[in-house]
């Protein structure tokens, strides 16, 4: 069963293989490293930027607006607040242009804390999403849900923001949550897509046959049904919200948690 990470890498082949994805960069975003947190390994279009958010952005919002869909990706979120004018204009490509143009970008970044990141690796974006307009925020809670969202993200025609919250990247999915055509082993699918340590010039990811599988945007998730009162969450406090529920249990309280996604 995968992890969060791999379920993000495995969307992204997908992305490439299927839907157009034509460039997937950002700081150590291509090989060797393939990414901070590892999503990017053996990915056929990733590649590495210099370090500067602003240009990665910008170079987003242009190959998009030149019809090229991309998934930039912006180390932390914490280095991406320099770039919210850029992020605005992304937005409103398609009303501005009374839908003329689109800018088919997905802005992919970390989020919140669960790495000791202090105070540079640890911040929030989702409420500063909320205020940019045009985008599509996605924030899963699983890795069944990071692959579905992030797949939705990818074939959308206008912006999206996928936001990945830290504390959640090595949670595995629970049984009966799994990607379809992932295999059931976790190591069996960490042999074949997670790179080796050392010497990585020859190796190539064996990726597990996967199908399309797109959440949709703004359908909530009801995590645990309740009948006397509703708690509402998403991404790294989800879980804790259900931890919580099944403690109400004790008082007599039956919660119902619905994930935002």
């Amino acid at each position: 069963m995968s992890n969060m990470v791999q379920a993000i890498r495995m969307a992204l082949h997908v992305g490439e293989e299927r839907h157009g994805v034509t460039d997937i960069f950002g700081e150590d975003v291509g090989p060797p490293l393939g990414g901070a947190f590892t999503a990017t390994q053996g990915l056929k279009t990733a590649w590495n930027t210099p370090l500067d958010e602003r240009g990665v952005v910008g170079t987003s919002i242009g190959l998009g607006l030149a019809g090229c869909r991309n998934v930039a990706e912006i180390q932390f979120c914490d280095y991406g607040f320099n770039t919210i004018d850029l992020l605005k204009l992304a937005g409103m490509q398609h009303w501005m242009s009374n839908g003329e143009w689109n800018c088919p970008i997905t802005i992919m970044t970390p989020v919140g804390s669960g790495i000791r990141g202090s105070i540079y690796h640890s911040h929030s974006f989702d409420a500063t999403a909320t205020h940019i307009p045009g985008f599509k925020i996605a924030l899963p809670s699983t890795p069944r849900d990071a692959y579905g969202l992030l797949l939705s993200c990818i074939v959308d025609p206008n912006p999206c923001f996928f936001l990945v919250p830290k504390a959640l990247m090595r949670v595995r999915s629970l049984p009966g949550e799994e990607i379809p055509g992932e295999p059931g082993d976790d190591r069996a699918l960490a042999k074949m897509i997670d790179a080796p340590l050392g010497d990585r010039s020859s190796w190539k990811p064996q990726w597990p046959e996967t199908p399309d599988h797109f959440v949709p945007f703004g359908e909530a998730r009801t995590v645990r049904a309740g009948r006397d009162l509703t708690v509402v969450s998403y991404g790294r406090t989800l879980p804790l919200c259900v931890k919580a529920a099944e403690a109400l249990v004790e008082e007599g309280i039956d919660a119902e948690v619905i994930d935002l996604r």
